[in-house]
């Protein structure tokens, strides 16, 4: 069982019990060891301390830990001035609330959950994730970020800027820490586009399942390893990497989303309606999945091809 950082109520009835499991045990073997146990107590307290404390405080030190630094400063290289843009996801969220409440940086960028990842008419839209979007528009790698545009205007827009990702040179407590696992994907991630991008899908591959295992446990990292498997052509590796990814988010919306929209592009419109009407529980006016369901609608009259 994986407990999550967030279920503090958890954490706090664990430790409940465990006070009333020591409290019992005390009240048992008070009385037969009224002076021995006292000394016996303190030995195994200080003993676990010491196991606990002495071998793995080294790498369990994140004080010196740059790493959000570093990729605060990178991520916001590639967001134009005056941008428009939609976060998602903790890293870019805690990331970007500190640099521009902490430190004052790029107040210019207007940030807005309510765009539903579609831009504003001839604008660009930068998002810090792959997300799935309708016909016209298209999600393509821009830095550490992704664009969102009409692909009508394509011609007419600036080209991707070099590409870039901060070395993922990490120590082995960043690589324990959750943030710091989801973070060292996404820079997997970056490398898996430029291979894809530059036709080398056997390095593309192999970065991919770096990505994978640098996060095993975090639903977005494993929602983008799925999207980027689809644009590989591995349907099943997709299929199963979905799955596991609504295993430990399973009300996800974007999870639910991203399976409808996979089960729609292989042909089985069944399970796409059956995951989008899941999704429309949790945000029945998100404007992709109304598209979606549209391009359904076609398609049961025999004349869809957007999905």
């Amino acid at each position: 069982m994986i407990l999550y950082r967030y279920f503090l109520s958890t954490y706090a009835c664990i430790a409940l019990l465990a006070g009333i499991g020591a409290e019992a045990t005390w009240n048992r073997w008070a009385g037969v060891y009224r002076n021995a146990l006292p000394v016996r107590a303190a030995v195994v307290a200080v003993f676990l301390s010491v196991f606990m404390i002495v071998p793995g405080w080294k790498w369990a030190d994140l004080s010196k830990s740059d790493a959000t630094y570093r990729y605060l400063c990178d991520l916001f290289r590639y967001f134009p001035r005056q941008a428009k843009g939609e976060l998602i996801g903790d890293n870019p969220i805690f990331a970007v609330n500190y640099g521009m409440t902490v430190k004052g940086w790029r107040h210019d960028i207007t940030f807005d959950q309510k765009f539903s990842s579609i831009p504003p008419e001839g604008e660009c839209l930068y998002v810090s994730n792959s997300t799935p979007v309708p016909e016209p528009y298209r999600c393509r790698p821009w830095g550490l970020v992704y664009r969102i545009y009409d692909g009508r205007l394509e011609e007419s827009l600036p080209q991707p800027p070099p590409p870039y990702w901060m070395p993922p040179h990490f120590t082995r407590a960043e690589r324990r820490n959750t943030d710091a696992q989801e973070l060292l994907a996404s820079l997997y991630l970056r490398q898996t586009v430029w291979f894809l991008n530059h036709g080398d899908k056997e390095k593309a591959m192999e970065a991919l399942g770096q990505s994978a295992s640098a996060a095993p446990y975090s639903g977005l990292t494993l929602q983008n390893v799925a999207v980027l498997y689809s644009q590989l052509g591995e349907f099943d590796a997709c299929e199963r990497t979905l799955k596991q990814a609504l295993g430990w988010a399973p009300h996800s919306f974007e999870l639910l989303l991203n399976m409808g929209v996979y089960y729609g592009k292989i042909g089985q419109y069944g399970l796409c309606r059956k995951y989008l009407n899941r999704a429309a529980q949790i945000d029945a006016h998100d404007q992709r999945l109304r598209q979606y369901f549209a391009l359904l609608d076609q398609q049961s009259q025999g004349n869809a091809s957007g999905l």
